[in-house]
């Protein structure tokens, strides 16, 4: 259920930035990861002390962290998909033709230069969304580490 609830406010606070203009504002739009690592401490802990009696692994910790970035991420990529294909379709080409710039701009080599042309024929927001989703996933991964690690207690035998 964190999971649902971390999707939701990360789409939420997306949500607003686009309502008040603030899309592009590369500040306020960075915090959105805050919101999921705030969320993945959480989950954990709650889970950790209510559900585990106040005791988890490392490997229980870490497993209740990807389940609940999964779930954030299939929430946050839909209104990321639903944002693109539908609110601000312009937005996506936007944003692209930035990309296209800062590669340009880089002057990378001809076969760089190839796989960038064969990327952007097949990117659209379909595509857009699985590759965040799994970007989604990798980030909760990395972070589901940490906190595993932080908020793990085991509970000590004796003898």
């Amino acid at each position: 259920i964190y999971g649902l609830i971390i999707g939701g406010v990360m789409s939420l606070y997306q949500f607003l930035l686009f309502v008040f203009g603030m899309t592009n504002n590369n500040t306020m739009a960075s915090l959105v990861p805050f919101f999921e690592i705030l969320g993945l401490l959480i989950s954990i802990k709650q889970f950790r002390d209510i559900v585990q009696d106040g005791t988890i692994t490392f490997g229980r910790a870490f497993t209740v962290g990807i389940y609940t970035s999964f779930f954030a991420g299939i929430v946050s990529v839909s209104y990321e998909y639903f944002f693109y294909a539908y609110l601000s379709p312009g937005s996506f080409v936007e944003m692209v033709g930035q990309l296209k710039e800062l590669i340009a701009k880089s002057s990378p080599p001809p076969d760089q230069l190839r796989f960038w042309h064969q990327f952007f024929i097949w990117l659209n927001p379909a595509s857009a969304t699985i590759l965040s989703i799994l970007g989604v996933i990798l980030y909760g991964s990395f972070f589901s580490l940490l906190m595993a690690f932080m908020l793990r207690k085991e509970i000590r035998r004796i003898g």
